[in-house]
């Protein structure tokens, strides 16, 4: 899991977070501390379309850089659905 920070005015507050985040389980956490100038341009230039699922854009890619996408696609699927039951 990722989380950004934009303004850390308050750093207690981050960490109170960031510890709640840890006690709930959550398997990696990367804080990611930019600011507002930097954030804001990263988001205009960034083309992923975030009501996609991963598995959407992964296909997606694949059909891009793949000569047989089809086979490609069912071995990604298989291996993407079997990850969510463990």
């Amino acid at each position: 899991m990722k989380l950004y920070v934009i303004n850390k005015n308050e750093p207690h507050i981050l960490d109170r977070v960031i510890d709640s985040l840890y006690n709930s389980g959550v398997y990696d956490l990367t804080v990611v501390e930019e600011e507002l100038e930097d954030y804001d341009s990263e988001s205009e230039d960034s083309s992923t379309d975030m009501t996609k699922s991963t598995l959407e854009l992964i296909l997606e890619e694949v059909d891009k850089v793949c000569e047989d996408p089809k086979r490609v696609k069912n071995l990604v699927q298989e291996i993407y659905m079997e990850s969510l039951k463990s």
